[in-house]
C-alpha cells in the first residue's frame, strides 16, 4: 500500500510538473460518470484540488511578503503620517512594487489560466495597494495600531478579520463557527457549479460564454435592447457567483490560518439591494468597498465635496480594474496570429477606458439617488425601484463585463467547480 501511495504521488507531481494548472487552457479531468443529454453526451466532473492548491500556494506566498511589508508601513510609514516620507515610502515603493509584482508571477510562470491570473492579482496587491493609502493619509482603524501583530492581521490577511470593539479584540472562531462556515463554502461551490451547468444544459435559454461573435447581444449596439439587459442580469449574476465562492473560500482558509471569524465577502447584493447604492456601497465585494472606503474616498473627502470625493473614488476603482484586466486579459501566444499579432475574433482585445466609464456611470446613477430618491427607497423594498435602478445602471454593464464575456475566462474557470459540461468538449 506504501509503494502504491508514493507511485501515485511520483505521478501526480510528474503530471503537475508537465501540466501545472496555471497553464490549463482545456479540461485536464476525466467525469466521475457519463449521461446522455439533447442528444449529448454529457459528464459530471468534480472540483480539481490541484487547481486550488496551486492557487492557495501563490496566494500564501503573497501573504508572507504581505506580513513583511505590513512591519515596514507599521515602523515607518504609519508615524509619518501626512508627511513626505510615508509618501516617499507608500506612493515611490509599496504600491508600485504591488503594482509590479503580479505581473512579474504571471510573466515568470507564464501562466495563461484567466482565473489563477485573476486570484494572483486582485486579492492581495489591491489589499496592501489601499491599506498603505490609508495609513499614509492617517485613516488606518484603531484596533490595527494596537501592535505589530494586530497590524499584520490587518495589512497581510488576503480577508477581513472581524473586530468586536466592545471587547478591543478579534473575534475567535469557534468550533461550530469553523463548521457551519465549511458547509457554506461546500454549497457555495455546489452553487457556482449548478449556475455554470444550467448554462450549459440549457443554452435556448441563457446566454453563451467565450463566445467573440454576435449572437449573445452583449454589445453597445444593442445596450437598449431587452435582450441586452436580459443577457446583463445573466452574466452579472454569473460573475457574482463566481466572486462570491472564491471570497467564501478565502474566508473559510483565513479562518483555518487564523483562528479569527471573517467578516463576510458579500452580502447577498443581486437580491436583497433595495437601490444601487446599497448594492455597492454595503453588499458587494465588502473587501474593496473597505479598502476604497478608507484608502481612497476618506482621503479625497478631507480636500473635496462629498459628490466630487464619490465620483473621484469610483474613478480610481475604475482605473485599478483597467490594471487589473490588463493582467488578466492579456494576450497569450496561442491567441496570436502568425505574425505576432492579436486579431479579433480568435484573440480578444482589451479596449481601455471601459471600466473607468463604468465606474463613473456608476457613481453618477448612485449620485442622482442621493439627490433626488426619497428615503423611503432606500429603507424599504420596491420591487419596481428595485428592477428600474438596476436597469438602468446596467446599462453601462457591457464596460465592465466586456472581457470577460467576450474570453474564456469563465470557461476556465470551469476546473474550479463541481459542474456538468459536454464529454470532450472545452465549451
Amino acid at each position: 500500500m506504501w509503494e502504491a501511495l508514493v507511485d501515485y504521488a511520483n505521478d501526480w507531481v510528474a503530471n503537475f510538473i508537465a501540466n501545472p494548472p496555471h497553464s490549463w487552457l482545456n479540461d485536464p479531468r476525466e467525469p466521475l460518470f457519463t449521461f446522455m443529454w439533447d442528444g449529448k453526451p454529457f459528464g459530471f466532473y468534480a472540483m480539481s484540488l490541484t487547481f486550488w492548491s496551486e492557487v492557495l500556494f501563490f496566494m500564501a506566498f503573497e501573504g508572507l511578503l504581505a506580513a513583511a511589508f505590513s512591519q515596514l508601513v507599521y515602523r515607518y510609514v504609519i508615524p509619518n503620517k501626512n508627511t513626505t516620507t510615508a509618501y516617499l515610502i507608500g506612493y515611490g515603493f509599496i504600491i508600485p512594487f504591488w503594482l509590479a509584482f503580479p505581473g512579474t508571477i504571471i510573466n515568470t510562470l507564464d501562466a495563461k489560466n484567466k482565473l489563477f491570473r485573476f486570484t494572483v492579482a486582485a486579492v492581495t496587491p489591491s489589499l496592501c495597494t489601499f491599506r498603505t493609502t490609508e495609513a499614509m493619509h492617517g485613516f488606518t482603524p484603531e484596533h490595527a495600531l494596537q501592535s505589530p501583530k494586530a497590524f499584520m492581521i490587518y495589512f497581510g490577511l488576503p480577508m477581513v478579520a472581524k473586530y468586536d470593539k466592545s471587547m478591543k479584540e478579534y473575534v475567535k472562531a469557534s468550533p461550530e463557527y469553523i463548521w457551519k462556515r465549511m458547509w457554506q463554502v461546500m454549497g457555495s461551490y455546489a452553487y457556482t457549479g449548478s449556475v455554470y451547468s444550467m448554462y450549459l444544459l440549457y443554452p435556448q435559454y441563457f446566454p453563451t460564454m467565450g463566445v467573440i461573435e454576435d449572437e449573445h447581444y452583449f454589445y453597445p449596439s444593442h445596450i437598449f435592447t431587452r435582450k441586452y439587459l436580459r443577457n446583463a442580469c445573466y452574466y452579472l449574476l454569473i460573475f457574482e457567483a463566481t466572486l462570491s465562492t472564491s471570497g467564501n473560500g478565502g474566508n473559510f482558509v483565513s479562518t483555518l490560518l487564523t483562528g479569527y471569524e471573517m467578516e463576510p465577502f458579500m452580502r447577498n447584493p443581486l437580491f436583497e439591494s433595495n437601490t444601487c447604492a446599497e448594492f455597492w456601497g454595503k453588499r458587494w465585494n465588502k473587501l474593496i468597498q473597505t479598502l476604497l472606503s478608507r484608502g481612497v474616498f476618506k482621503p479625497f473627502r478631507t480636500i473635496l465635496p462629498m459628490y466630487a470625493a464619490m465620483a473621484a473614488t469610483f474613478t480610481v476603482s475604475g482605473l485599478f480594474h483597467e490594471w487589473l484586466m490588463s493582467l488578466i486579459f492579456a494576450p497569450i501566444p496561442e491567441d496570436l496570429d502568425e505574425n505576432g499579432d492579436c486579431i479579433p475574433p480568435k484573440c480578444f482585445r482589451l479596449s481601455h477606458g471601459s471600466c473607468i466609464v463604468f465606474f463613473v456611470w456608476l457613481s453618477f446613477t448612485i449620485s442622482l439617488e442621493f439627490m433626488f430618491t426619497p428615503k423611503k427607497y432606500f429603507r424599504n423594498p420596491y420591487i419596481w425601484y428595485k428592477v428600474a435602478s438596476s436597469s438602468f445602471a446596467s446599462l453601462a454593464c457591457i464596460f465592465f463585463l466586456d472581457p470577460y464575456v467576450h474570453t474564456r475566462f469563465f470557461n476556465e474557470g470551469y476546473v474550479g467547480h463541481f459542474m456538468v459540461h459536454p464529454v470532450g468538449d472545452w465549451v
